[in-house]
């Protein structure tokens, strides 16, 4: 037979489920460790590791502290990461065409490469949208936006420097054993 739950009960038990249902706990999805051509990223419940630097995570957005935090940022989309990445192409034939910045031509060759391989890894990343994770150091997010996103079975990075959109970057990383 059903027992009526009092309506004290009934609010506090819909209260709990709701935040529950808002958690910001990382996803379990994310946890193991991750490597690139560039670096190390290691995910735990704990928080992310990036090569010698420890974030822990944080169910809400923190402000600066001591400690580096990470924590769930806005989503970001295939087609974001497409103009994030033709911005960069752009910045870099200005920059190439600026006879005043004098770029050495290891130093615009180095610019090229970086942006073949993002568009390689672009060219993985499924279309729709990706819950971020943004990690927040001591000093707060630095000069660039740096996110983390999880599609399929790997991990991206995504660099956006707005005051040097030439050097915006999608970075894969592959699950280790």
């Amino acid at each position: 037979m059903f027992r009526l739950m009092s309506p004290l009960l009934l609010g506090l038990a819909l209260a709990l489920g709701t935040a529950s249902a808002h958690s910001q706990s990382l996803n379990p999805r994310w946890l193991g460790t991750w490597k690139s051509a560039e670096d190390t990223l290691t995910v735990t419940d704990k928080g992310f590791k990036v090569d010698q630097e420890q974030c822990k995570w944080s169910d809400t957005r923190p402000t600066p502290g001591k400690t580096c935090r990470a924590y769930y940022e806005a989503s970001v989309s295939k087609e974001q990461l497409v103009k994030l990445l033709d911005g960069a192409e752009a910045a870099i034939k200005r920059q190439s065409a600026d006879t005043g910045l004098k770029l050495k031509p290891a130093d615009k060759q180095r610019m090229r490469e970086r942006l073949t391989r993002s568009r390689q890894a672009l060219a993985q990343v499924s279309s729709g949208k990706f819950k971020t994770v943004a990690l927040m150091t001591a000093d707060g997010r630095g000069d660039c936006d740096n996110v983390y996103f999880v599609d399929k079975e790997s991990l991206y990075l995504v660099i956006d420097c707005k005051q040097a959109p030439e050097t915006a970057a999608l970075r894969a990383y592959a699950r280790q054993p």
